[in-house]
Formats: C-alpha cells, structure tokens, sequence
C-alpha cells in the first residue's frame, strides 16, 4: 500500500518517507514481506533537499504545484512523461470526469438512503415488538408472548390481530 499524503502525519520528525512492514511488537520477528506500507509525507519535503533519486523524485512529481512544473518534469524522464499524458487525458475529458463524479454520488446517496431505510426500519420494528409484547403482558397472555418470542410467524400473526402493523398483501 502506497499512502501520498499532503499533509503532515508524524510531525515529530522531519522523515519524509517511512515504509511500515508487519511484525511481531515483542520479538521484532516480520510477519511478512508480501504486505507493506510506504508513507510518502509530501508536505515535508523540502526544496533544500536535491536528492533525486528514486522515490523523492516521485514526491517531487507528485507535489508539483503547477501544470508548468509537472510538463518540465515530464520531458526529464519518460516514466514522468506517461504519468504526465495520462494525467492530461484523465483532466480533459470533462464529460468523462463528470459521468464518473456522477456515478460515485448515484453510489453514495444509494448507500446513504440505504443506511437511512435500514435504520428507520429497526426502530419501527423495534416500537412493533415492545407495543406487542406490554400489550400481552397487560392482557396476561404469557404463554402467547413466550410463543411470539420463538416464532416469528406468530409474532406477526399477533401484531396483526392487535392492530400493530397493517396487513400490506
């Protein structure tokens, strides 16, 4: 997993890039090299710091502030210069990037009203089931309440006797 962030998580040093691994917190002992975690700190790299090789100049890429920036970039190295078309072809495409933002908030909001339904859904049911089970006890009907506890289809047939819930078939 590659973390870019463009912000500072470990202020408390001025490392700008970290690679986490998986191990055992009491013997050190890696758990395995397969999973790994490289934190890439862009808001601590400096420009003092002319090191460029490998991963920093990733960084340097990533943290262009400018089209300008990146287009020079791009001409130093084809590996920036593939980054660079794609990036210009992914922000062209204004129709593209609309049906996509689209998309994602269609997801969001299906969710959303999911989470909503679902939720409104157990109070209700909830409401249901405590309204049933004072009225069996205000009527004495333990052995019924005792019944509608283990089965689900009395249960209903007794909220629909006692009115709780409408018939909806």
């Amino acid at each position: 997993h590659v973390s870019i962030l463009d912000f500072v998580h470990f202020p408390e040093d001025n490392r700008y890039y970290r690679k986490i691994i998986f191990c055992d917190t009491k013997t050190g002992e890696v758990y395995t090299d397969i999973m790994e975690i490289h934190m890439l700190e862009l808001g601590k790299l400096s420009p003092e710091d002319q090191n460029e090789e490998g991963i920093i100049r990733w960084m340097r890429f990533l943290n262009a502030k400018s089209r300008k920036e990146l287009k020079e970039m791009a001409k130093q190295d084809e590996y920036f210069g593939e980054a660079y078309e794609e990036l210009e072809r992914l922000s062209a495409d204004e129709k593209k990037r609309l049906e996509y933002e689209t998309r994602l908030k269609y997801k969001r909001d299906k969710y959303a009203q999911l989470h909503y339904a679902t939720r409104i859904g157990r109070e209700e049911g909830a409401k249901q089931i405590n309204e049933l089970n004072k009225r069996l006890i205000e009527l004495g009907r333990i052995d019924d309440l005792k019944r509608a506890v283990e089965d689900s289809d009395y249960q209903e047939q007794l909220l629909k006797e006692m009115k709780i819930i409408a018939r909806y078939d």
